[in-house]
């Protein structure tokens, strides 16, 4: 099963330095106010130049950035990151940004197995396990399976053994 998200189905959620856009949360009900789901996949605009991060205890995140550098601070330890490079780290970390910038987001319940990956291909196959979901997120304008989709847009994937892509994608995995 492929089911196109595109970024009008986002759900868009002000927060104190911009906005975040929802792309997929499991159990489909929960909230992440009230720190009842197991997974979450987002984007969130920073558009202030500094940010200190939520508490996540339980959780594990993952962050990458589209289209600007972003300097982690995270329990003092100092990490840069530029776009497209994947960075992972406890929700309980104290962690602060430094830097305007469009992100992607993948957090999880510590008890699910999870990742984000980046990855480039060019008309590629690419496998995948049938006992995992995946929420595929292009880059840039991209194409799955000889269809187009657009820079922000994603795909839930399950149930399917191998894609074709060309183009740049986040790719988060995970067991439901």
């Amino acid at each position: 099963m492929i089911k196109k998200i595109t970024f009008k189905d986002y759900k868009d959620t002000k927060w104190s330095g911009g906005l975040t856009s929802e792309i997929f949360i499991y159990p489909e009900n929960a909230s992440v106010g009230e720190r009842n789901f197991s997974i979450r996949v987002s984007t969130a605009t920073t558009e202030v130049e500094e940010s200190t991060f939520s508490d996540y205890s339980s959780y594990t995140r993952y962050i990458s950035t589209f289209d600007n550098p972003l300097k982690l601070l995270v329990n003092g330890e100092e990490r840069n990151l530029k776009p497209f490079e994947i960075f992972k780290f406890s929700g309980e970390d104290k962690v602060k940004s430094f830097g305007k910038v469009r992100d992607f987001n993948l957090i999880y319940k510590n008890n699910i197995n999870a990742k984000l990956m980046a990855i480039e291909k060019k008309g590629e196959i690419f496998p995948l396990a049938l006992n995992k979901a995946y929420i595929l997120t292009a880059f840039e304008d991209s194409q799955l399976n000889n269809e187009d989709i657009k820079e922000l847009n994603s795909v839930y994937i399950e149930n399917e053994e191998k894609i074709s892509l060309s183009g740049k994608f986040f790719l988060a995995e995970f067991e439901k």
